[in-house]
């Protein structure tokens, strides 16, 4: 007979009076295996509810829009790539559940898949505690909950792609094809990260073949992105890269935007090409080869999608998020490598600051978000639509703040 882990149930029952005071209660008993699910569900859960009393801007007001459009389970698919995301609505429109819940839920399980993948990762390579805190305190930066909240659907796909990468090349499961095909529905852009799995997991990929190819890739691909989306089938995945072809988002960035942009972009490409090089004769176990050999494909995709803004931005930090992975559990196998380790917790913070806080303060401070995570949860059932559509007055029809 399986007994309640006492320990747990307290922590969710301090979750219900406070999230702050069931995150604090679940984080103190991380030393366990058994306890860290609970509290991987708690820290998920908390950062969910920070986003649920948000004005819906940017991306997010576009699904804004699209939430009302779906009625009826023929209206699934219609505006293409959008599946998974329409079969949520349509739940949520069954069920009457108001639109706020949407982006919250969407946080919720692109972070909570990611740190049960981790978890995995952490019982074959037996960490220590202090490896544990800082990767999940590194999981939560690098995945960006307020971008999360924000686009919703690619960093779903991700995640789920991330769940299935591990299932497959740790635990070897075959379910793993499950979550690529979820991940797929979710934002199909990411079918061509799915395609790199199936020749990794064959073939195993020389460093020097691999920068080879990209040099390649990138001067030709423009053709090989033509030539892609004649395909009927392959024109689905790689079609919206013709939409992006010019860098025309880049048209309306300041001059001190396009630097960050650049800057950004570079330090990214810079550290996967870095981790690339570096890891090649540090691998050992199946589970590094098979990991290291996607990472290499990865980079060839970025080069292919460099035609694309929008995809190379995107297709980088999903990249980058896996060389950090790989180079973390290098470092923690070889404690000689100071200068790495210092360069890595560089990488995080900057991230931190940068991305998660930087670019995002003036969404940050807009809201009652604050209050979510010290009140009970139950509250929120206390919030209706009236009080949602009170954000719609200060958001324009592109998704903007208005001046």
């Amino acid at each position: 007979m399986k007994f309640i882990n006492v320990k747990n149930l307290i922590s969710y029952l301090f979750f219900l009076i406070s999230p702050f005071l069931g995150l604090v209660s679940s984080f103190l008993n991380i030393a366990l295996s058994k306890n860290r699910k609970c509290f991987y569900l708690i820290l998920s859960a908390f950062t969910a509810l920070f986003f649920v009393k948000r004005p819906p801007l940017h991306d997010l007001y576009r699904y804004y829009l699209h939430f009302s459009e779906i009625e009826n389970l023929s209206d699934v698919g219609l505006k293409g790539g959008y599946y998974l995301f329409d079969l949520i609505s349509l739940l949520f429109s069954k069920f009457e559940i108001p639109f706020y819940f949407l982006s919250p839920l969407f946080v919720f399980l692109s972070l909570y898949l990611v740190l049960i993948s981790l978890e995995r990762i952490i019982l074959y390579y037996h960490l220590g505690l202090k490896s544990i805190i800082f990767l999940v305190f590194s999981v939560v930066c690098l995945i960006n909950p307020v971008s999360v909240s924000i686009g919703l659907r690619s960093y779903l796909s991700f995640s789920l792609l991330f769940y299935g990468l591990v299932l497959l090349y740790l635990s070897k499961s075959n379910r793993a094809y499950i979550y690529f095909l979820l991940a797929s529905l979710a934002h199909t852009s990411i079918i061509a990260f799915v395609f790199p799995v199936l020749v990794a997991k064959y073939f195993n990929i020389n460093k020097y073949l691999t920068i080879t190819l990209s040099l390649f890739f990138l001067f030709l691909n423009y053709l090989i992105v033509d030539l892609l989306v004649s395909n009927e089938f392959i024109g689905l995945i790689f079609g919206d890269l013709l939409l992006y072809t010019e860098f025309d988002n880049l048209e309306n960035k300041s001059e001190n935007g396009l630097l960050f942009y650049y800057s950004y972009l570079f330090y990214k490409l810079f550290f996967i090409y870095f981790v690339c090089i570096f890891a090649k004769n540090r691998i050992q176990s199946d589970f590094e080869i098979k990991f290291y050999s996607y990472l290499s494909l990865t980079i060839l995709i970025l080069s292919i999608s460099s035609v694309s803004e929008i995809a190379l931005g995107r297709y980088t930090s999903y990249s980058f998020f896996i060389a950090f992975i790989l180079i973390f559990l290098l470092v923690c196998k070889d404690k000689s490598l100071n200068y790495t380790r210092v360069f890595i917790y560089f990488c995080v913070f900057l991230n931190f600051f940068v991305l998660n806080i930087y670019i995002h303060r003036e969404y940050l401070v807009l809201g009652d978000s604050i209050e979510m995570l010290f009140i009970s949860p139950l509250n929120m059932f206390l919030y209706d639509l009236d009080q949602y559509n009170l954000f719609l007055n200060n958001v324009d029809s592109d998704g903007n703040l208005k001046k």
